[in-house]
This record gives C-alpha cells, sequence and structure tokens, in this order.
C-alpha cells in the first residue's frame, strides 16, 4: 500500500475502567466499567474513567496505518 494512498482519519477513544475481584460479580464490575465510560463520554473526548477516581484526558496517541502484505 502506497503512502500516498492512505486517509488520515481522525478518531476518539473513551474508555471506562472498573476492578474485578473475587468478591464482586463480573456483572457489577461490567455496569461499573459501563457508568465511567458514559462519565468518560459526557466529560469530552479521549478520555479514561476509572473506578478509583483517576481521570486521563487527551494523551496524544498516534495510530498509524499497517499495511498487510
Amino acid at each position: 500500500m502506497k503512502k500516498s494512498s492512505l486517509l488520515k482519519v481522525p478518531i476518539s477513544m473513551s474508555f471506562g475502567v472498573s476492578l474485578h475481584n473475587s468478591t464482586r460479580k463480573a456483572n457489577k464490575s461490567l455496569e461499573i466499567a459501563d457508568q465511567h465510560l458514559y462519565q468518560a463520554k459526557n466529560s469530552g473526548k479521549n478520555q479514561v474513567h476509572f473506578e478509583c477516581g483517576k481521570v486521563m484526558k487527551n494523551h496524544g496517541f498516534t495510530l498509524k496505518a499497517v499495511s498487510r502484505s
């Protein structure tokens, strides 16, 4: 694939993260992660919200297209 044929498309990602251990049912951990995902989405783009209260915002990640031959 020629470099000139690649399109640059802006992508944003938000994540919600919960902690899981044996004292909590998996569905509860997923529910908490989902709540934090919506907090991240409602707070802006490119954020990660963790159950412990930490928030990561706007890290400058760059995704590059990879050609498979």
